[in-house]
């Protein structure tokens, strides 16, 4: 099982107004530590279980996985064959994602964008140290698949139209999106990050993709962090696993 790459913790507050306000707060919480504390112990269960059959067995595929974080799941496609290519505003989370797992790696400045490129030494992961919304196909061209593990569940919904129409510039026309949100009860946690049920899927994809629920699972959490777990429990949160599909 796996712990999230996002903050998913009961005690996240809504979001504020200022959209570089949004972008400030979530810099501070990798900078303080709060999200960097998060590790990933396991690929995600879902994601492992069905990723073959989703996507036909393909070999070398490119995979997109936006608001990565210090996400292991990125590690577990290159392991596979495939080149993954993530991408986080924080630098921090470079830092960690590779320093974690022990991958050789190099960084650069970009030289036609503000920010920087973390690549592995052997080329299978490419880390984008820039703003998601700023993200183009004239950096990495397009993409066979795309891995959301609560980023957008992450996103405040002002930003949500940004969101997509990034997304949208970057996908091969038979692109597979898997999409994992989390699901709890709305009153009594008001996130970040978001509750996406699937009606909540259908209202953001629905005019591009095909929206098919593959799977859900519950909250993973340390059996050391009792409050953690007692808080989880109350919320309800679960993890639900999507398939999308483009029209």
């Amino acid at each position: 099982m796996t712990e999230k790459c996002h903050d998913e913790s009961p005690q996240s507050s809504v979001l504020v107004d200022d959209p570089q306000r949004r972008i400030d707060d979530w810099l501070k919480s990798w900078d303080d530590g709060t999200l960097g504390s998060l590790v990933d112990t396991h690929p995600d269960p879902c994601l492992v279980e069905h990723f073959d059959d989703l996507t036909d067995g393909r070999q070398h595929l490119r995979i997109l996985v936006p608001l990565c974080g210090t996400c292991l799941d990125m590690k577990w496609f290159a392991d596979r064959g495939h080149s993954v290519v993530g991408v986080d505003i924080s630098e921090v989370a470079a830092r960690l994602f590779f320093d974690r797992n022990q991958i050789p790696h190099t960084v650069q400045d970009l030289p036609h964008a503000q920010g920087k490129l973390y690549q592995s030494t052997d080329d299978t992961i490419k880390f984008y140290v820039v703003n998601f919304f700023d993200f183009n196909e004239t950096l990495e061209g397009l993409f066979d698949v795309v891995w959301d593990t609560g980023s957008l569940g992450s996103i405040d919904a002002r930003d949500r139209d940004r969101y997509m129409t990034a997304m949208s510039c970057v996908l091969k026309p038979n692109c597979v999106f898997f999409l994992e949100t989390l699901v709890f009860d709305k009153t009594k946690f008001e996130g970040p990050p978001y509750s996406f049920h699937i009606e909540d899927v259908e209202e953001v994809f629905g005019n591009m993709f095909t929206v098919v629920k593959v799977a859900d699972h519950g909250y993973d959490v340390p059996e050391d962090d009792r409050d953690v777990e007692e808080g989880i429990h109350d919320i309800g949160f679960r993890f639900h696993f999507y398939c999308l599909t483009r029209m």
